[in-house]
This record gives C-alpha cells, structure tokens and sequence, in this order.
C-alpha cells in the first residue's frame, strides 16, 4: 500500500479521486487498480490560489500558481498553509507546472511558451 495526503492540501473529492486513479492504474485498459490510498491529513490552504504545481523538497513545500496577472511561485508552511516567500511572474505569464531539477526549481507558463 502506498500511504499518500489525497487531501493534502484542497480536500478537494475529485482531486483526491484523481490522484488515486493515477496511482493505482485505474482506468488503464484491461488493468485492474493495484494500490489502495490513505488520507493522512486535511491541511489549510489559500482558497483564492489557482493551484497549478507542486513541489515537496527537504519538507519545502513550494506552489505554483496561475491566472494572468496572478501567477506565482510560492514557498509554503504545510501545517498552517501560510505562505512563507513568494515571487511572482510578470502579468502577461500564466504560470503552471512546477518541478524540482539538481536543486532548482522550474516553473512553466500557458500559451507563452516560457519557462523560468
């Protein structure tokens, strides 16, 4: 079994029920789901925030967030969902995708076809 926060930061059912088909190779033709999920817990977070990535390093959590002239990365406080440092992206960027590469972060935007 894969212990796994399907509610680790919205709560949100279809999030979680995503996420689960995604691990367990459900809707995989001919496969059956192989794993089982557990919520380990439910924890605040910025509801006005477009999530679009998520990174965890070292115990670091850090967003990405969309919406033309709301796009941002963020470093967060998991426990309290507090944001901690932010940076954001110029208006014209929809920020989304996020990823932790040889100790770097890279965030990718919508339609632009830029990557930071």
């Amino acid at each position: 079994m894969i212990r796994i926060a399907t509610e680790f930061l919205w709560g949100a059912p279809a999030a979680s029920l995503a996420l689960w088909a995604l691990l367990s190779g459900a809707g995989c033709a001919g496969q059956p789901a192989r794993t089982t999920a557990e919520n380990l817990a439910r924890l605040p977070h910025d509801p006005t925030a477009f999530t679009e990535g998520l990174v965890i390093h070292d115990g670091v959590l850090f967003e990405s967030t969309g919406n033309y002239g709301h796009s941002e990365i963020r470093r967060v406080a998991p426990a309290s969902g507090r944001v901690r440092a932010r940076h954001r992206l110029p208006d014209r960027y929809f920020g989304e995708g996020l990823a932790w590469l040889d100790g770097r972060l890279y965030q990718l935007t919508w339609k632009s076809g830029t990557g930071f």
